[in-house]
């Protein structure tokens, strides 16, 4: 039987199924170039895991341009219609099973990254390293091997997708049992790896939301875990029926969760390692918010701050130096004359001049005289107090 000549190739959404693929794809391949920027220019510390996630996103690049000729095959645009068995399902069935090893390869690949990944978590502890080298070990086996099995089981290999040519093939049930087991142990490594570092963390001094985030983030890696079960679900259906036409109704779902799995799984495995990225981030605007004011703290005597460094800078504080910028506006003069600031990488000091006869000095809610009897040559003590703010 021909293929019908009348059949829109868009009237089945082959396009927007296309176009939900290389949302995900371009997603995940950002993130990797980012994952990338980081690792080089700011960390300057290049491992394995970005060697892998890259070999990972090259395979699922791979994998959508197949699954995306295979979708704008007829046989996909008759998904929904009547079985077919004419030249174009044989086609269909052809890049479905190119794309399969590809596939395999593409997560196969992520998970070992992430196992790298979670190694520069785990360093220090013996018995964590040798538990991720192993699962690493094992995906590497199993996946590598499940790939070769695709390609080798039936010869010649062209009958894997035209059942009419002579040769021979496994049974279909035995292909079965062996996609079963592949993804019955991707689903346990997805959500191992996904647990892994819960399991670590929640015990550690963070915050509610810092804990919550952690969760949210790795919940992807149970969703690639979903997506590999509704994949071998979808992928066995195909098996088992390929000698019917209605095989053309599961191509297009399978390609769908196929890019799906591939692509979350390196989202998941990219996104940790894009915190220095955004820390980066938030310093730049917090510099770009401060140009406009080079001072610290909202004290009308600002205009007598000096800076005892010969930067012209502000001093920059983070978050591991132990100090917070000092409220000036809270230090609350109780006579006339201007007091002078200055500050260093230790503190603020606060100089103040008092007549010899009177006066005092206010600071942090408590009034003192000053700690100084040096008079100066207007008569006036001079007073130096240094203010600290650390955590």
């Amino acid at each position: 039987m021909l293929p019908p000549e009348s059949i829109d190739a868009d009237r089945y959404g082959n396009t927007a199924f296309i176009i939900i693929e290389a949302v995900f794809v371009t997603i995940a391949a950002a993130l990797v170039l980012a994952r990338l920027y980081v690792r080089q220019f700011i960390l300057k510390s290049i491992g394995f895991d970005e060697l892998f996630i890259v070999i990972g996103l090259i395979f699922s690049i791979a994998c959508f341009v197949v699954t995306a000729i295979m979708i704008q095959q007829r046989v996909a645009s008759v998904k929904n219609g009547p079985p077919l068995y004419v030249p174009e399902i044989l086609v269909g069935l052809k890049w479905q099973a190119l794309s399969q090893p590809l596939s395999i390869l593409s997560v196969t690949f992520t998970r070992i990254s992430i196992c790298f990944f979670l190694l520069r978590i785990f360093r220090t502890d013996r018995a964590w390293r040798w538990g991720l080298y192993s699962i690493a070990v094992f995906s590497a086996v199993t996946g590598i091997a499940t790939a070769v099995v695709t390609v080798i089981q039936c010869q010649p290999v062209q009958k894997f997708w035209d059942p009419l040519l002579p040769g021979t093939c496994w049974s279909p049930e035995t292909t079965v049992a062996i996609g079963d087991f592949q993804g019955a142990v991707a689903v346990i490594i997805d959500w191992v790896l996904a647990t892994l570092p819960i399991v670590f963390m929640w015990n550690m001094q963070m915050s509610v939301r810092v804990k919550i985030g952690i969760l949210v983030l790795m919940s992807m890696g149970y969703f690639t875990g979903i997506c590999t079960i509704v994949k071998t679900v979808l992928l066995k259906n195909i098996i088992l029926v390929k000698g019917d036409g209605s095989v053309t109704r599961g191509l297009v779902d399978l390609a769908i969760w196929v890019v799906l799995e591939e692509n979350i799984g390196i989202i998941a495995a990219s996104i940790p390692t894009l915190r220095p990225l955004f820390n980066k981030a938030i310093r730049e605007g917090r510099k770009s918010g401060q140009s406009s004011n080079r001072y610290f703290g909202r004290s009308n005597h600002n205009r007598y701050i000096r800076r005892t460094s010969g930067d012209s800078a502000s001093p920059q504080l983070d978050d591991s130096s132990g100090l917070h910028p000092v409220e000036l506006g809270s230090l609350q003069p109780t006579i006339a004359t201007p007091r002078r600031y200055s500050f260093d990488k230790n503190g603020v000091t606060v100089a103040s001049a008092f007549p010899s006869d009177e006066g005092s000095f206010e600071s942090g809610g408590r009034r003192t005289k000053p700690s100084s009897k040096r008079v100066n040559d207007g008569g006036y003590y001079e007073h130096e107090e240094k203010v600290f703010d650390r955590v």
